[in-house]
């Protein structure tokens, strides 16, 4: 059994139910634009930054700026914000990990202000080692997931922070989304797919799975000594 030191979450889909405030904020944007977002996008962008989707956008004819199209997404999103909800189940993991001593920092596809606004939801930003947004890896010049380069850098960061030489191989991700499961699998940890449904697929990188609260305390007593 690997000895696990850290844990490293998600945060949409993870800590706090954001998923539909993000397709909202997303779809108004381009509709604005003229631009009509369907199924199919969603089932390729789900799990992905603003970042990333502005790109496929602007392959469809979005007329403004990557900053534009950020900050419009952001204002509707802060402004909803009080539609966040806490995930079921998470408080109660971070709590057991917290019990056994491990470090926990958040890993995020999504940019500085969304990232604050979902902690601010969740209250626990302040409980973390650190919070890494997809702004922090951007500016790094670092690739957002489904690279692995965010949880790599977190792992380096963390490190830093402690001064410890924990490898990836002893530390834990714990995502919603495929291309999630991709990155933290990819940067040589332990990846748990926590389902948003029970009959989600799970995903082929996923080293364990979960999907409902008992299940994801499951999981992680499963890998850690208690």
């Amino acid at each position: 059994m690997h000895n696990f030191k850290a844990v490293f979450w998600d945060i949409d889909g993870v800590i706090v139910i954001s998923e539909p405030l993000h397709v909202e904020k997303i779809n108004k944007t381009a509709l604005k634009y003229g631009i009509q977002n369907t199924q199919d996008d969603w089932d390729k962008w789900y799990g992905i930054g603003d970042h990333r989707i502005y790109e496929a956008l602007f392959d469809k004819g979005l007329p403004i700026s990557e900053n534009e199209f950020i900050d419009e997404c952001l204002d509707y999103y802060t402004e909803n914000q009080s539609r966040l909800i806490v995930r079921e189940g998470f408080k109660d993991a971070f709590n057991f990990c917290a019990a056994q001593n491990l470090s926990q920092a958040t890993v995020s596809s999504g940019v500085a202000q969304q990232v604050r606004a979902n902690l601010d939801a969740a209250q626990i930003g302040c409980k973390m080692a650190f919070n890494l947004s997809a702004s922090d890896v951007i500016a790094k010049g670092l690739a957002t997931k489904p690279a692995p380069d965010p949880y790599l850098e977190a792992l380096r960061m963390l490190n830093i922070q402690n001064g410890t030489a924990i490898p990836p191989q002893q530390c834990i991700v714990v995502e919603d989304s495929g291309s999630g499961v991709k990155a933290g699998r990819d940067a040589g940890m332990h990846a748990i797919h926590w389902r948003p449904e029970q009959d989600d697929i799970v995903s082929n990188d996923a080293s364990s799975t979960a999907y409902d609260a008992p299940s994801l305390v499951q999981a992680l007593r499963a890998l850690i000594p208690h």
